[in-house]
């Protein structure tokens, strides 16, 4: 009996204090309902509304028609109409579109008369899991609006022949995944390190009891979150070097654009991750905290980031919560500058991003390390 009392005044005791952490206790009861809502809402992992271009030079009703089925797919949305081939692929190498169909001169007129229709279709190779359902989904609509009027024309007594696909995939031309896997493997890998580094950057010195030794000196906050920031950064960029090595010397990834860029692009990136670990740093209170933290941080950014799904198949609002995530835009960055020798021009927005996460890290942080100080 005096057993069970000690064993409920233990038990007691651990839910009152673990319900005095409020942080944790919101991370553990959000954080887990939130990663539910994720998965779920993505299960279906196809990709949806992908930006798609079109070169009509037909100009026909029947043309039109084509560009409506492909519109009306839920994998693509038709929003660029490039005037010519050049336009077209400059769409691709930024990014912009997934997708470029080309329909040629006399595309009407061939599938009214029975000459098979040719038709040309350039996929972004470089994003292997939107690209065969951009494939599948365009090729699907112009052959099926091809042979509706074929075998129309073919109850009329007419010769009856439907469009002709020619497909190509730009970047990666036989769709190999392995390319796809191992740059976004890259992307999280560093950001993986970097995070559970700096994340303890803060939090070691609130629970040792130092940071008001660091907050008397004439370091300010701004400088004192550099200097915090300095190492966990170095030790990610050696980490994504190695890692950059392997993935060209084992795995036969391709660097099709400038190196320093790439470089400079890492660099940028892995001190907005660090900025953000510094941030989940000063807002908690122990090291197991801000590692529980920390470890939903990931989860969210592993599960939103385009890492494991596309982007366009998240749910609602979340579906633009993962253009705040770090991950989602170096994931892009390392492809662009890898797969398809994208520069800074192509990749601003990108850029633009980061450079607007760090700045907001790096302020809250600030302000956050200024009101511990007062």
């Amino acid at each position: 009996m005096h057993t069970l009392h000690r064993l409920y005044a233990l038990i007691v005791k651990e839910l009152l204090q673990f319900s005095r952490d409020r942080l944790l206790l919101l991370v553990i009861l959000i954080g887990p309902a939130m990663q539910l809502w994720v998965v779920g809402g993505s299960s279906d992992s196809s990709a949806s509304g992908i930006p798609a271009a079109v070169i009509d030079l037909d100009r026909s009703e029947l043309s039109r028609q084509a560009i409506t089925a492909i519109d009306n797919t839920p994998e693509l949305a038709v929003r660029y109409y490039p005037a010519t081939m050049v336009e077209g692929s400059a769409l691709i190498d930024r990014g912009a579109a997934g997708l470029l169909v080309i329909i040629p001169p006399g595309f009407a007129a061939n599938l009214r008369q029975g000459v098979q229709a040719q038709v040309q279709m350039i996929v972004d190779g470089s994003n292997v899991s939107a690209a065969g359902d951009v494939q599948g989904a365009a090729q699907g609509a112009i052959e099926t609006m091809g042979w509706n009027i074929a075998l129309a024309a073919q109850v009329a007594g007419r010769p009856a022949r439907g469009a002709d696909l020619r497909q190509e995939a730009l970047y990666n031309s036989a769709l190999d995944d392995r390319l796809n896997e191992v740059t976004a493997h890259l992307a999280f890998f560093t950001f993986l390190t970097v995070s559970l580094i700096a994340v303890m950057g803060i939090v070691r010195e609130l629970e040792l009891g130092t940071i008001e030794q660091l907050l008397i000196t004439p370091l300010g906050q701004v400088e004192l979150i550099v200097g915090k920031a300095v190492g966990p950064a170095l030790i990610g960029l050696l980490n994504f070097g190695g890692m950059f090595l392997m993935a060209r010397l084992m795995f036969g990834l391709p660097m099709r654009g400038s190196l320093p860029l790439l470089a400079a692009m890492a660099i940028l990136y892995l001190s907005s991750e660090v900025c953000i670990a510094l941030l989940i740093s000063t807002v908690t209170r122990t090291q197991a905290q801000a590692i529980t933290v920390v470890f939903i941080w990931i989860m969210v950014a592993l599960t939103m980031s385009g890492f494991l799904v596309p982007i366009s198949s998240l749910p609602g609002v979340l579906h633009y919560a993962a253009y705040a995530l770090p991950l989602q835009h170096f994931i892009e960055i390392v492809r662009g500058v890898m797969l398809r020798g994208a520069g800074l021009a192509a990749l601003w927005p990108n850029v633009a991003a980061l450079v607007a996460l760090d700045a907001v890290a790096i302020t809250v942080t600030a302000l956050l390390l200024k009101r511990i100080g007062d």
